[in-house]
Order: structure tokens, then C-alpha cells, then sequence
């Protein structure tokens, strides 16, 4: 008998997003997966990643800019700054923590 759902496969977790900080940290942990899992070895060299469209304004008729990253800055050149800036942090930290494991 051919069987699916939670008892063979893990069961649907969402966790509810409480900050802005939150969510950049969200946006950021979906854009390094690829990086992580070892698919690429930069988040801008996988093709379904929104990391090129948040950080170097790579056209996309795909992806909606939200409102959280629109208000890091009022142009679009300092938005991307500014998610490149908070994109390297974010990678770095992540490659401390997996150096102290």
C-alpha cells in the first residue's frame, strides 16, 4: 500500500515572523540555502534565488519588492547597498557559528 502525509514525511512548520529584523534575517537565510547546501558557492549564482534582485537590481517580473526592503532606503542604488551590507553580515556570522561547531 502506497502511503503519504505525516506519517512518513515531517509534518508543515511555519514559524510567525515578530520583527522587520526578523524578516531581513528571513530574506537573508533564503537567499544563502543554496550556499549552505553547497548547491553554489554565492547566493547571486543561483538562478531561483531573489538574492540578484534584492542586491545588484536584476530585473524580475517574478518577484515583488516588499515594503520591508523598499524602506531600507530611499533610492534604489542605497537599497542595494545596504542588502549587499546586511547580506555579507549575515553570511559572515553564519560562517562563525558553523566555524565554532
Amino acid at each position: 500500500r502506497h502511503r503519504s502525509g505525516s506519517l512518513w514525511e515531517r509534518r508543515f512548520h511555519s514559524t510567525h515572523v515578530e520583527s522587520e529584523a526578523h524578516l531581513h534575517s528571513s530574506f537573508h537565510y533564503l537567499d544563502h540555502n543554496p550556499v549552505r547546501a553547497r548547491i553554489c558557492t554565492r547566493a547571486d549564482q543561483y538562478e531561483w534565488s531573489s538574492h540578484r534582485v534584492h542586491a545588484f537590481g536584476q530585473d524580475s517580473s517574478l518577484i515583488h519588492l516588499h515594503d520591508c526592503y523598499l524602506d531600507l532606503a530611499s533610492t534604489a542604488e542605497e537599497r542595494r547597498n545596504r542588502y549587499q551590507t546586511q547580506s555579507q553580515q549575515y553570511l559572515e556570522a553564519w560562517r562563525q557559528l558553523v566555524a565554532n561547531s
